[in-house]
């Protein structure tokens, strides 16, 4: 993605120097090239800067070194299906090191790291969980249930390292945890999934989730 956005640069530079030292008069030509490649970089740097760190988030929180994270948008498209995310299995009990992310989650991750993370809205919320949830399955955990109850606790981490202050990604864990999880479809909710459950990660401590 970021050598794309450098080469649209780089060929305009080529354009105009080319066009001086030849002397001719190609002020039209020069204007529709200005046309097509900077919105073609513009896009291509905006995509390659959010991806890059949405990355870094997939791989701190998979402890998974080189996982990434792509985006469905102006020059990567995928199939999703219904969902906002998704982590390839293999068959064999292994799991994709990149997290496809569907575009409006990542539009939502955009307008977080942006300044939404003061006060992040439903959606924003959700994002930063679906890019946990994809985290947690790009680091080995294939079940479902399993991966949604750890991501609701590692969200946290997510968020901080989007911009959140500490007090409003506790914030966002708990309202993902009271209003968004009891409407998860049950393939979704491990029974286990409490404080102090088996899927606590940090059972006692009195922090949930």
């Amino acid at each position: 993605m970021r050598w794309i956005a450098i080469g649209a640069a780089l060929a305009l530079v080529a354009l105009v120097v080319h066009w001086q030292w030849s002397g001719t008069r190609r002020g039209g030509w020069m204007v529709l090239a200005a046309i097509v490649l900077l919105p073609s970089g513009f896009f291509a740097w905006r995509e390659y800067t959010l991806e890059s760190k949405l990355s870094e988030v997939v791989e701190y929180v998979a402890e998974r070194p080189g996982a990434t994270a792509n985006c469905q948008g102006f020059l990567r498209e995928f199939r999703l299906d219904r969902n906002l995310g998704e982590v390839a299995f293999d068959g064999k009990g292994g799991t994709s090191s990149v997290a496809q992310l569907r575009s409006g989650v990542c539009s939502e991750l955009r307008s977080f790291i942006g300044g939404g993370y003061s006060r992040p809205s439903y959606d924003e919320i959700v994002a930063v969980h679906v890019l946990t949830h994809e985290a947690i399955h790009v680091a080995g955990v294939t079940s479902e249930a399993e991966t949604e109850c750890i991501a609701m606790q590692r969200s946290r981490d997510a968020a901080m390292m989007l911009g959140a202050s500490a007090a409003t990604a506790d914030a966002m864990a708990a309202h993902y945890w009271s209003s968004v999880f009891p409407r998860m479809p049950g393939s979704y909710r491990a029974l286990e999934c409490f404080e102090d459950g088996d899927l606590d990660l940090t059972p006692g401590d009195g922090v949930w989730p």
